[in-house]
């Protein structure tokens, strides 16, 4: 990103991302906590986990080493 400042659609737009590479009705979102952003994980029924808490940044940071994972995935089970 070229700016420093992180906004809520940034994080929305990332976490998009990475939930199109998970099971189909599942996704991630950012929601507001206290001041601070949590990543949770639903499926289509409830949520099933809060992966993340912390700052816009942090957040963001989780989620991009999230994307990086699952482009590696591939790659790694394809080179057992």
């Amino acid at each position: 990103m070229n700016s420093d400042r992180i906004t809520r659609a940034d994080l929305e737009r990332i976490a998009a991302t990475v939930s199109d590479s998970l099971p189909l009705g599942q996704v991630i979102s950012a929601q507001g906590r206290n001041g601070y952003i949590g990543l949770d994980h639903y499926d289509d029924a409830a949520m099933l986990d809060t992966l993340f808490v912390g700052t816009r940044r942090e957040c963001y940071t989780y989620l991009q080493g999230m994307r990086r994972a699952q482009l590696l995935a591939p790659r790694r089970a394809g080179d057992l």
